[in-house]
């Protein structure tokens, strides 16, 4: 019974879960997005065999990704002027 409670595996996804229902960030992206960089074949491998549970869906990303681009040209904009 200890066993499964002390797991480091499940208190890191427990926490990950608590962030991302409390302040809304989802740790999956940052995953997604450094697997993307270091090793591109296992996420588009999890994409298309449907593997919803390891990687942010593909939607989700382009829009976060595209969201956090306009921020960074809104700033640097701002910053320049």
């Amino acid at each position: 019974m200890t066993g499964r409670a002390n797991d480091p595996e499940r208190k890191r996804s427990d926490i990950e879960d608590i962030a991302e229902d409390v302040l809304g960030f989802n740790f999956r992206s940052l995953r997604t997005f450094w697997d993307l960089i270091v090793r591109p074949s296992e996420v588009f491998q999890a994409y298309a065999t449907r593997d919803s549970g390891r990687y942010t869906p593909a939607l989700r990303l382009w829009l976060g990704l595209t969201v956090v681009l306009a921020l960074l040209s809104f700033f640097w904009v701002a910053m320049t002027s």
